[in-house]
């Protein structure tokens, strides 16, 4: 992939836009918590990673799915230095993450400020204190009509304080399992259109 090396970080699932081409954006996507373990098939079951797998979406992006070990969470610190090798390699770059994830792109935030040029969170539950400066940040989440977020006006008016800028959707009719309909919704589509990401429905 590049010559980047992330296997330090962690046991990793990759989808290039193209093999052999070196791509300038790449996508992270977090998942959820029934996707940890030592077998990497699993981190496809759902969202991004199974749409890709399946064929029924391609993205003009690198897809990056690093997989947790059995019983862990998403640590702040482990993925600020993900990011921190993958800045040195893309130009533009999307964090993901979806329920457990989603809460790993929270506490990401919370912890160090910006790390993409674009952070979405599909389905989190965590309550997670901003500590850090988000100058840089640009935030999305998206959560099911039956499934709220309870803290999500607190996280992203500390973001907003803090100089960041952060939207919402709600997904009306919708519950918990919103992992892969959530890519469609128009504010995350136009939200990776403007740093040049696009999916394409097959």
């Amino acid at each position: 992939m590049h010559s980047v090396q992330l296997s330090e970080y962690f046991r990793l699932l990759n989808f290039p836009q193209k093999l052999g081409v070196k791509s300038a954006r790449c996508m992270v996507w977090l998942h959820g918590i029934g996707e940890r373990g030592d077998d990497l098939s699993l981190v496809s079951r759902y969202g991004l990673p199974a749409a890709l797998k399946e064929g029924r979406l391609t993205v003009n992006a690198d897809v990056i799915c690093p997989q947790l070990e059995a019983g862990l969470t998403w640590s702040a610190e482990r993925l600020a230095q993900l990011m921190a090798e993958l800045r040195k390699h893309y130009e533009v770059s999307a964090v993901f993450g979806y329920s457990l994830g989603a809460d790993g792109v929270c506490g990401l935030l919370a912890d160090f400020g910006s790390q993409a040029s674009i952070h979405i969170a599909i389905a989190p539950s965590a309550l997670v204190p901003i500590v850090a400066c988000q100058a840089a940040t640009r935030f999305l989440v998206i959560s099911g009509e039956y499934d709220p977020w309870l803290e999500a006006d607190a996280f992203l008016d500390a973001i907003r304080a803090s100089g960041g800028e952060a939207d919402s959707a709600v997904m009306q009719g919708e519950g918990h399992y919103i992992s892969e309909s959530a890519l469609a919704h128009p504010k995350l589509v136009a939200a990776l259109a403007s740093i040049g990401i696009a999916f394409v429905c097959c």
